[in-house]
């Protein structure tokens, strides 16, 4: 039975030729794309789960921009003196509320 599936299918792939390529093709084309999806996604969900709190875990981004209008984007804070440190006020001008905060020095 399954011997006689495999020879229709094969036998309709021979006399369909380009419709039979372009379904395989679009369906491998699919799987792959979805699989790479998949792989972005677990990518992205994976980050940050080794902190104790990672709700309360922020990620400091910066907007770098050149004199000659160049511009980009950080992840982190550029080190040198151009760009000064994010200030954090003193604790008694914070409210009692908040969660304390830290300073990053390189």
């Amino acid at each position: 039975m399954l011997l006689s599936y495999i020879k229709i299918a094969l036998r309709n792939l021979r006399r369909n030729q380009l419709i039979s390529f372009i379904n395989i093709f679009g369906l491998g084309l699919a799987m792959s794309v979805g699989l790479m999806e998949l792989v972005i996604v677990q990518d992205a969900l994976s980050y940050d789960r080794f902190h104790p709190y990672p709700n309360r875990t922020w990620r400091v981004i910066s907007d770098y921009r050149q004199n000659d209008g160049q511009h980009w984007k950080l992840a982190s804070t550029p080190c040198h003196s151009a760009t000064p440190w994010p200030k954090i006020p003193p604790t008694s001008k914070r409210p009692s509320a908040s969660t304390p905060a830290s300073r990053a020095r390189p």
